[in-house]
């Protein structure tokens, strides 16, 4: 089963996407600042629970941030859709 690591997974054409993929039969990775969010999405989507690993990133310019993303995972693909901070 492919996996795809989505960054930016509360935004509008991020919801597409993982709802494509899923139909696909992917495992989907997404990050979120906030752990709220994550919670937002599986209340908007709980069909996805068993296919989309939510993993929180508060700060997106720490690399250490990041680990908890790609800790023991390998993806296949990325697709990025987080807000570019300046």
């Amino acid at each position: 089963m492919p996996s795809t690591l989505l960054t930016g997974a509360n935004s509008f054409v991020a919801s597409h996407i993982i709802q494509a993929l899923i139909k696909d039969g992917h495992e989907v990775t997404g990050t979120v600042r906030r752990a709220a969010t994550g919670d937002d999405i599986f209340a908007l989507h709980p069909e996805w629970k068993d296919h989309l690993d939510i993993v929180v990133v508060e700060d997106l310019a720490n690399e250490e941030s990041w680990d908890a993303v790609f800790d023991g995972k390998n993806f296949d693909h990325v697709s990025e859709h987080r807000q570019h901070l300046l």
